[in-house]
């Protein structure tokens, strides 16, 4: 395979760069219905606070934000010690 530069000079093969993402695969719906799964369970369990916890630690996996991480786990373990 030749190396394709890409904008950034990412240096990815173009057979890479044509591999399927995870929501193009089989493997996506199954994901995203364990994650609506677990946020019911857990605001069903934990309601609201749970919820919030979730959703931080969601945000701050998308943004790479380690304290935004750390905010939401640190609450969800709260609710767990309870």
């Amino acid at each position: 395979m030749h190396d394709l530069p890409g904008p950034q000079g990412t240096g990815r093969t173009a057979a890479t760069r044509l591999q399927p993402s995870l929501s193009a695969t089989k493997e996506g719906p199954v994901i995203a219905l364990c994650a609506y799964v677990f946020e019911e369970l857990v605001q069903w369990r934990y309601g609201a606070a749970g919820v919030l916890a979730v959703a931080l630690v969601t945000i701050g996996h998308k943004l790479k934000s380690t304290a935004c991480t750390a905010v939401g786990l640190t609450a969800l373990a709260l609710l767990l010690a309870q």
